[in-house]
């Protein structure tokens, strides 16, 4: 068993909060984290720690830093073919019956909740430079989706999505090498947002966006004192609208024929993917 890159920025991540705790103790805090076919063996993670804390250690020891490709007309192609690819990961993997997490979600309320756990639209649009980043989390606006939060079973399914489809796709792509940067949220963001619950989601940024710069101070940084206002939030996140006072609409960027791919009635009116949305007040004030 080897381990893949998004494993790796996890168990990174999840050091850098928990510096001190033992190898046993964090090696079962990582594998309760991850789905129960992702676990690691304990020297796995051990040698990785290892690995890692050597190289950090060693004298002069200096990451090479390597100039970005240019986003051109071949980006464009490479955008284009990243996102039908993992448009379809995500899809296969939210429609397998036999899938431990899917099928746990299926019982739950399956018809209505696979339209909020779909990412695959704000990957583009973080692609394309519309949003500064795509946050991997379940939106904790209803009972049942703050439940299935609080169970920890959204955070398993966003990370089999993750390390399982999307990062082979970044890895397939080479999408780093354009600036852009897949991270896992070990640590608590302290939000003045009543949602505002992303320990355990992955946030994937585009570090040459305008916005790169709250994006990082907001879910890249470890400092739990910092106290993130929820307008900074909805602007770290590329909402177009202010979030002071209370939302009264909400805007919706859908796809149906996408819902169809999932077993959906193409009759249903109601009947879509929710790509990305945002509440707002309403216009002109």
């Amino acid at each position: 068993m080897s381990l893949d890159s998004g494993r790796c920025e996890m168990i990174s991540a999840l050091r850098a909060v928990h510096p001190d705790m033992g190898l046993k103790k964090f090696a079962t805090h990582v594998n309760g984290l991850l789905p129960s076919d992702m676990g690691l063996p304990k020297h796995l993670i051990r040698d990785y720690l290892r690995s890692n804390e050597k190289f950090a250690n060693e004298e002069g020891a200096e990451k090479i830093a390597s100039s970005l490709r240019p986003r051109d007309e071949s980006f464009k192609t490479v955008v284009k073919q990243a996102f039908v690819a993992f448009r379809e990961a995500e899809r296969a993997y939210m429609l397998d019956e036999t899938r431990q997490e899917t099928a746990e979600l299926r019982r739950t309320n399956a018809g209505v909740l696979l339209n909020y756990f779909r990412h695959y639209i704000e990957v583009l649009l973080t692609l394309k430079g519309v949003k500064p980043c795509t946050l991997f989390c379940s939106n904790p606006d209803t009972m049942l989706m703050r439940s299935l939060s609080d169970s920890g079973l959204s955070a398993r399914i966003f990370t089999a999505v993750v390390c399982k489809y999307l990062v082979p796709v970044l890895e397939r792509f080479d999408i780093e090498s354009y600036g852009f940067k897949l991270h896992y949220i070990a640590n608590d963001v302290k939000t003045d947002s009543p949602s505002g619950r992303f320990k355990g989601s992955w946030v994937f940024a585009d570090t040459q966006s305008p916005l790169w710069p709250q994006v990082r101070d907001i879910f890249f940084s470890t400092d739990a004192e910092v106290i993130t206002s929820e307008s900074a939030t909805a602007k770290a996140l590329g909402y177009p609208v202010s979030f002071e006072g209370p939302p009264e609409y909400c805007i919706e960027f859908q796809d149906r024929t996408e819902f169809i791919h999932l077993g959906g009635d193409p009759n249903d009116g109601g009947g879509c993917i929710v790509g990305t949305y945002f509440r707002c007040k309403l216009g002109g004030e």
